[in-house]
């Protein structure tokens, strides 16, 4: 029994010192694991932020025509019958 008792004290010793080991502990894991899940979940907040901006613009160009003539005009250059384009140039 006391070989018993003394071989749990050395591991609870050694259990003690991986927790409050300094640079590498469980501590130290902890706290680096933290910092990890907050930088994620501030990245999963801006792109929850970015997907509601792309629905919201898909559900424009289903509702209206008006955001769908406005992308073909800027991106495309098209224009519709009766209009004159005016290109210039810039010296």
């Amino acid at each position: 029994m006391k070989y018993f008792s003394l071989l749990l004290l050395i591991v609870l010793c050694v259990f003690q010192f991986q927790i409050w080991q300094p640079h590498s502990g469980l501590l130290q894991q902890y706290a680096d694991i933290q910092k990890e899940a907050q930088a994620v979940q501030q990245e999963n907040k801006l792109l929850r932020h970015r997907n509601q901006m792309l629905a919201a613009e898909v559900d424009d160009l289903k509702e209206g025509f008006d955001t769908t003539a406005e992308i073909a005009r800027s991106e495309l250059g098209f224009i519709e019958k009766g209009e004159i384009l005016y290109k210039l140039k810039h010296d």
